[in-house]
């Protein structure tokens, strides 16, 4: 069974198909539904801020080991939490978001256990040290930031971030969202 389109049918149709997107566009945007578009307008904002978030929080960590920012760089780094990702993913019972580690980070924390027993990670996992992994990974005048590789959401509450380096071990950061923004929660290599 064959339907038949009429001539009338057939050149909306062509009009229809001519038309760019931008037209389209702007007639719904003439259409009635006010407060939808407020809305999905509002919405697209909210996820590009949340989205575009973590990287400001990179930058103002790149800006703080650049201008040597003591006060911001204590601010945007929770030292308890870098060692309770590590201290997780030493247990292999538990839950890490710290995926491998590297023969050179088992070496650094065997010899700190023989130096330092079991309070080794308070002893070593400072913020002393997690500015000198970001610092020895600082290519150019830039700082750090140009040497990354990959990012991504791991959920909501937790953004990871790969900087590789020639002739050093990649380093895994992780950022994750508390009460006063976003810190740096996670770190290995």
């Amino acid at each position: 069974m064959r339907m038949r389109v009429e001539k009338s049918q057939l050149i909306l149709m062509r009009r229809f198909a001519r038309r760019s997107m931008w037209t389209r566009l702007s007639r719904w945007w003439k259409c009635q539904c006010q407060f939808r578009k407020w809305l999905i307008g509002l919405l697209l904002l909210l996820v590009l801020s949340y989205g575009s978030w973590p990287y400001f929080t990179l930058w103002q960590l790149n800006q703080a080991l650049l201008h040597n920012e003591q006060a911001t760089f204590a601010a945007l780094v929770d030292v308890n939490a870098v060692r309770d990702a590590i201290r997780r993913r030493l247990n292999k019972d538990d839950i890490s978001l710290i995926p491998n580690i590297s023969d050179s980070f088992i070496n650094w924390l065997d010899m700190g256990i023989r130096d330092h027993g079991v309070t080794v990670l308070e002893k070593l996992v400072t913020r002393e040290w997690i500015r000198e992994q970001l610092r020895i990974r600082m290519t150019t005048e830039r700082g750090f930031l140009p040497a990354l590789t990959a990012s991504s959401f791991v959920n909501w509450r937790i953004f990871q971030v790969h900087i590789v380096v020639e002739n050093m071990p990649p380093l895994l950061l992780g950022l994750q969202l508390n009460t006063h923004g976003w810190h740096v929660a996670m770190l290995s290599y």
